[in-house]
This record gives structure tokens, sequence and C-alpha cells, in this order.
């Protein structure tokens, strides 16, 4: 359950992300899939810290909990800097906290990672990978539907 919400979380941030990189910024639209994204970043930290199957560096955590860290101080002192109008202090570390992410992401493609065999071959993850997937697809285009509709 734990990997599944970290997952779904991750990747929600991955696509929110990638659509606040590539928006006007300053927008209501802007600022309402940046709360969604912020959030989706928070929970694929903090639930990474329940995922054990890293080598362990410091204790019982790994370098990529090191950069779960990382990526909650980037968000939080991103919404800091957005709330107190340093813009720009806040597109850095809201880019670092998203390139944070992706190199994370691009870490789980590794071979042995888990989302790697899901990927790339044919076991009794792959059902339920492509159910999530397609399930993310559908609420993010529901959800940005109602999000356009509340616009007009």
């Amino acid at each position: 359950m734990l990997l599944a919400l970290h997952i779904s979380a991750a990747i929600w941030a991955l696509v929110t992300g990638t659509i606040q990189l590539m928006a006007r910024k300053g927008t209501v639209k802007h600022k309402f899939i940046g709360h969604s994204w912020m959030l989706a970043m928070v929970i694929v930290a903090v639930s990474s810290f329940g995922i054990r199957e890293f080598t362990p560096v410091i204790g019982p955590f790994s370098l990529i909990h090191l950069l779960s860290i990382w990526v909650l101080i980037c968000v939080a002192v991103s919404i800091y800097f957005a709330r107190v109008g340093n813009i720009k202090r806040h597109k850095g570390f809201a880019k670092g906290a998203f390139f944070g992410l992706v190199g994370a992401g691009i870490g789980a493609l590794a071979p042995g990672r888990l989302i790697h065999e899901w990927l790339f071959f044919k076991n009794h993850y792959n059902d339920c990978a492509y159910l999530l997937f397609w399930l993310l697809i559908w609420f993010m285009r529901f959800y940005l539907r109602a999000l356009s509709k509340s616009r007009n």
C-alpha cells in the first residue's frame, strides 16, 4: 500500500511538475496546480522513509532518503519565498525539488529496481502497474477538466 501511494504521488508530481514548468506563471491555474504538486512532493518524500529496500548509508537511511530530506526542504522554502514575494528563489527551490524527483525517477528505472521489473519484464506486477498508470491518467484528465471548467 505504501509503495502504491509513493508511486502514485510520484507520477502525479512528475506530470503536474512538468505542466508547471511549461505553463504561464502567477495565474490561478499555476497556483492551483502548484498546491497539488507540492502536496504530491511531500507525500513522495515522506512515504520514501517507509521504503527500506535501499543500501543504508546513515543508520537505516540511504542516499535516496537524503534526497527526500532535500525535497522537503525545497518544498518548504519554495512556499515561503512564494508567500513573501521572492519569486526568483521560489522558482529556484521549486525547480530543485522537481529535478530531485526526476533524478529519483531515473534511479528507479535502474535494473533490479521494482519499476524496472514492472516496465521491462512480464511478471505479476505488470497488470497492477498498468492499472495504476491508467487510473492516474484518468484522474488527471478529470482533475484538469474540472480545473478548466472552474476558470470559465
